[in-house]
């Protein structure tokens, strides 16, 4: 059909993570990049029309591991959408997020791929919207 949409998912890579914890598989920590390139080549020859990155990019920000992760991304073959989690928030703070998946990061109260979203609230500016409560502005922007 014409009308049939192909995207990709990458979520969770926690890259530059080291050590254990008992929400990752300690196993995979030092195979993490190989592992997202491996991903981005099947992705690759898939004939999709956008790759989505569902945040946890980094394991805490690290302006390293995004750059690590910018440069995989930047292999891959189709557009490309890149949402911060909660463990990209130091690099969303400082910019570095921004700035290294310039073009690639959407509106953060806005559409992805079309769909409505709303993000947390502490990607927002602090001053308009306080990180503990959405307020009335934001929702009725959405």
């Amino acid at each position: 059909m014409a009308d049939d949409y192909r995207f990709g998912i990458i979520s969770d890579l926690h890259l530059g993570h080291s050590g254990t914890g008992r929400w990752h598989n300690s196993l995979l920590f030092d195979r993490a990049e190989d592992i997202v390139r491996n991903a981005v080549a099947v992705l690759n020859g898939q004939s999709l029309d956008l790759v989505i990155i569902l945040g946890d990019v980094s394991n805490d920000g690290g302006e390293d591991q995004l750059k690590s992760a910018a440069g995989i991304f930047s292999n891959l073959n189709t557009s490309w959408r890149v949402l911060p989690g909660n463990h990209d928030r130091d690099g969303v703070r400082s910019g570095a997020f921004h700035e290294l998946f310039s073009g690639h990061v959407p509106d953060l109260l806005g559409a992805v791929a079309g769909i409505p979203s709303l993000f947390l609230p502490e990607f927002l500016p602090e001053i308009e919207y306080p990180r503990t409560e959405l307020g009335m502005r934001m929702i009725k922007k959405v």
